[in-house]
């Protein structure tokens, strides 16, 4: 009986396996020409399969071992390739499209939310800004991966989710009820005098068309002064629309290269003449450690070129392509198959992040720093005082992506963005020098 349940569910998740990872046979063709059998150790494999679901206290199931074993494959490859089940890849295809289910909040990888989505759950539930998640549904996220916190955030529409956090110290806790999120990308300001503003918060589908009809809302081309173009905390997305951006702003040259096994150019993207293109504005971009792959991208070509400036701290540093393989059971496959190269020949990773040319520590990049300078200003017994810094002085100091001060009030954002402060003085004094 076990025998039969075992071969029934090995039979089943086989085919799932082999049927979406047919993109391995050209390695299994490889392998048999140098005189190796690619498959040597599978039956190992197939002896712990079998064990893990007779043996184990909590009885898994084998659709659940096939998962983590494709899981565990694709995490072995690179930080970047990942096994997506089907309930989760539903989610990543409606976000796609500008849709997200959810409570409408993005945080850091030390819990602190870093933004707030307007008319969202978490908007309603009054969560805020600088506020740090400490449970989720009564359980500890301490030691939770990024991608853990954001998989236990969403769920289907209608379900609850109780959030704990610290504000100031205090911890509060709010239940709230995922709905529908309408991701908008795209947020362009206009400073007057032909200076605008574009925040740009990652690629979906079809934002720089998006973002070219809301410049022109504003402005033509031509009557364009000056461009502030935010990209910090924009993780990245489709590169084709981070090719767009760029040949916005260029009139012709190569804007990247694609680079396949065996270091061969499979594709090159150059910049097309455009009537729309804005080729005589100032353009400063705002970059920072969570600016990732078609972010940082766009921004080196254009810093490349000398077609912008680029103001903030180093970026990411992913240079790397994924494509997307589905399956028949729901699920997909996100396998790195390519590198990015820059004009230059240059890739951008870990170790090569894109420098800015102007660097500006963000708001809060040292909390720790920024408590003591607080602590020093007040009107407290001077040894206590002392006391308190000596202590605070002790903890580890874990720096952090800033929080990034947000709001539909632009005099707010210069006072309380000190990156976004200094652009805008580097974009006004240009203007006045121009004049």
């Amino acid at each position: 009986m076990i025998a039969s349940r075992f071969f029934s569910g090995l039979i089943y998740s086989g085919l799932a396996l082999f049927g979406g990872l047919w993109i391995g046979y050209s390695m299994v063709q490889t392998a048999w020409s140098l005189g190796q059998d690619p498959y040597k150790n599978f039956d190992i494999f197939t002896e712990i399969f079998q064990l893990i679901e007779t043996k184990h206290v909590d009885s898994p199931s084998s659709v659940e071992l096939i998962h983590s074993a494709i899981d565990g494959m694709a995490e072995h490859l690179d930080e970047h390739s990942q096994y997506i089940p089907p309930e989760r890849y539903k989610i990543i295809k409606k976000e796609s499209d500008g849709w997200s289910i959810g409570v409408g909040i993005e945080v850091n990888k030390e819990r602190t939310i870093l933004r707030v989505i307007p008319s969202s759950p978490a908007a309603i539930a009054g969560l805020m800004v600088g506020d740090q998640l400490t449970h989720i549904d009564n359980q500890s996220i301490k030691k939770k991966s990024l991608h853990k916190i954001h998989n236990m955030l969403k769920g289907d529409r209608g379900t609850t989710v109780v959030l704990a956090f610290l504000r100031d110290g205090v911890e509060r806790t709010e239940e709230l009820i995922r709905d529908n999120i309408l991701i908008e990308p795209v947020h362009v300001m206009d400073f007057g005098d032909g200076n605008i503003y574009i925040q740009l918060d990652r690629f979906t589908k079809n934002c720089i068309v998006d973002l070219q009809s809301k410049i022109a809302a504003l402005y033509a081309s031509k009557e364009l002064r000056g461009v502030i173009l935010d990209l910090r905390d924009n993780p990245g997305g489709f590169v084709e629309e981070g090719v767009q951006l760029v040949d916005l702003f260029i009139e012709e040259g190569v804007i990247i290269k694609v680079q396949g096994r065996n270091d061969e150019i499979i594709k090159t993207y150059s910049a097309e003449k455009s009537s729309q293109d804005i080729l005589k504005a100032k353009l400063i971009i705002l970059l920072n450690g969570n600016s990732a792959s078609a972010s940082e991208l766009s921004a080196g070509v254009l810093q490349y070129y000398k077609r912008a400036k680029i103001i903030g701290t180093d970026s990411y540093g992913k240079g790397s392509m994924q494509k997307i393989y589905e399956f028949e059971n729901g699920g997909a496959l996100k396998l790195t198959i390519a590198y990015y190269l820059m004009p230059s020949g240059e890739g951008i990773d870990a170790d090569n992040p894109l420098k800015p040319d102007t660097i500006i520590s963000g708001h809060l990049e040292d909390p720790k720093k920024d408590l003591i300078e607080t602590i020093n200003k007040l009107n407290i017994d001077e040894k206590k005082k002392q006391l308190i810094i000596q202590r605070l002085s002790m903890l580890q100091n874990n720096k952090s992506s800033p929080s990034i001060p947000r709001s539909d009030d632009m005099e707010y954002r210069l006072q309380n963005d000190l990156q976004l402060k200094t652009a805008w003085n580097q974009l006004t004094n240009s203007s006045s020098s121009n004049e």
